[in-house]
Order: C-alpha cells, then sequence, then structure tokens
C-alpha cells in the first residue's frame, strides 16, 4: 500500500493558481473566532510561521503575510483529481481527505522497475506540479500512511513494522484528545502502547485505540475504496 501526503495541499493549490504568490509568506487561517493558521507555504514556513498559530501572532511576527481563507470543497477537488491521476501506477487508488492519496499497488511495482523506482516516480511527478509531498510504501494502509507523515523520509519503503515503535501515537490516526490523555500517562510512543497488554488497553482507552494500532499491524482490515472509487475505476477500465 502505497500513501502520499500532500503536507501543504491547501497553499500548494493556491500558488499553483497564482505562481506570483510562491515566493511570498502565504497562510490559510480559520474563520472562527480564534482565527488561527491551519496551512502555510514554504516561505512561510522558513519565516518561522506554524500551523496552530494565532493568525494575530502570525501577523505581527510577518506583517507581509498573505492571508487566505480556507477552501476545503477545492482542496478536495483537487485531491480527487490527483487521485484519479496516478491510476497510471494502478487503478486502485483513493483521495484520504483532508491530505493524502491511497494507492493499493499490489503487483504494480514491476512495472516500473521496483517499489523504489515507483515511489521516485511519483514523488518526482507531484514535486515537478509545485507540492511538497511524501510518499511511504507498507504492507497496510494505516502503516504508510504512518510512515509517510512520522517515519524516515529517505528510507520510503517500511520493511519492518518494528521501524513504528518509536513513532509518536499521533502516527495511529488517535482523535488528539485521546493523544493528550495517553501522553498524560506517560504512553508518547506506538511502542508504549505494544508493551501494555491488550485488554488494559482496551479496558482502559475503548476500543479505539487498539482498532487503530491493529490497522496499523494488519490485524484489522481497512478497505481503501469506496463504492464511487469502485465505480470510478470500473469506468476507466471500460474506456480502456
Amino acid at each position: 500500500m502505497v500513501c502520499i501526503w500532500l503536507p501543504r495541499l491547501p497553499t500548494d493549490r493556491l500558488c499553483r493558481a497564482n505562481p506570483g504568490w510562491r515566493e511570498a509568506p502565504l497562510t490559510v487561517a480559520g474563520t472562527d473566532f480564534s482565527r488561527r493558521v491551519t496551512a502555510i507555504n514554504r516561505t512561510a514556513h522558513v519565516a518561522g510561521l506554524r500551523i496552530g498559530l494565532r493568525l494575530a501572532d502570525a501577523l505581527a511576527q510577518e506583517p507581509t503575510l498573505r492571508v487566505v481563507p480556507p477552501d476545503d470543497a477545492a482542496d478536495q477537488a483537487l485531491l480527487r483529481v490527483l487521485a484519479e491521476r496516478y491510476g497510471m501506477v494502478s487503478p486502485w487508488t483513493a483521495p484520504d481527505i483532508p491530505d493524502g492519496i491511497w494507492i493499493d499497488a499490489g503487483g504494480c511495482a514491476h512495472l516500473f522497475s521496483g517499489e523504489a523506482a515507483m515511489l521516485a516516480l511519483l514523488r518526482d511527478k507531484l514535486a515537478a506540479q509545485g507540492f511538497a509531498v511524501r510518499v511511504a510504501l507498507a504492507t497496510t494502509p494505516g502503516a504508510a500512511w504512518a510512515w509517510a507523515r512520522f517515519g524516515n523520509a529517505d528510507t520510503p519503503i517500511l520493511g519492518d513494522p518494528g521501524q513504528l515503535t518509536p513513532l509518536p501515537l499521533a502516527a495511529l490516526r488517535l482523535p488528539p484528545d485521546t493523544v493528550a490523555e495517553l501522553s498524560a500517562l506517560g504512553l508518547r510512543r506506538v511502542g508504549d502502547l505494544l508493551d501494555l497488554p491488550r485488554a488494559q488497553v482496551s479496558l482502559r482507552f475503548g476500543r479505539q485505540v487498539l482498532w487503530r494500532l491493529d490497522q496499523v499491524l494488519g490485524n484489522e482490515p481497512e478497505p481503501i475504496a469506496r463504492t464511487e472509487d469502485v465505480t470510478r475505476c470500473l469506468h476507466r477500465l471500460l474506456d480502456q
């Protein structure tokens, strides 16, 4: 399973439509009362801005900052287009809202001279289109998702699930409040959960924690395709 992560999708979308914005600090900020930064481009990152910063503080730090409201619909539409486009690797692709793409590449790597070459092709094509991108390949969607976001970018292929043990618990796709609760008890890494008896984990933290852990380890199935993804795939095959 391949996971593509586009960490700056909102600002990359804006910069593709407005190339002159790329070299200036750009942020997407929420419209609620707190007005926090939800996305930044590379220039804003280099200037020291970070996601989660209050917009007022961001503007005080970088007065030339361009601020754009979020457009989730446009981001998701672009993600669907990209998921369709990278059906060049496999007919089984699906957007992973809000900023990723799944590709079930089982049996496909030999068509691209191996797994490493296939991942490099995906990464290079997206980078050439103006996207910040990280890719990872693992035996399960959960492991690929975790490795794309928290693993070693120089080693995109996860060969041993044991490599996941030092990753933070956020790699399990747990809700932030659950991660905070576990952290308060001294459980901060995936390996910390693996060291606990399963019954104790389920009793203290609920079934969701074990469910996410089992998805990463491959003990719990996680299909990536939905009905509309299957329909789109069939139409593509029929056209061919």
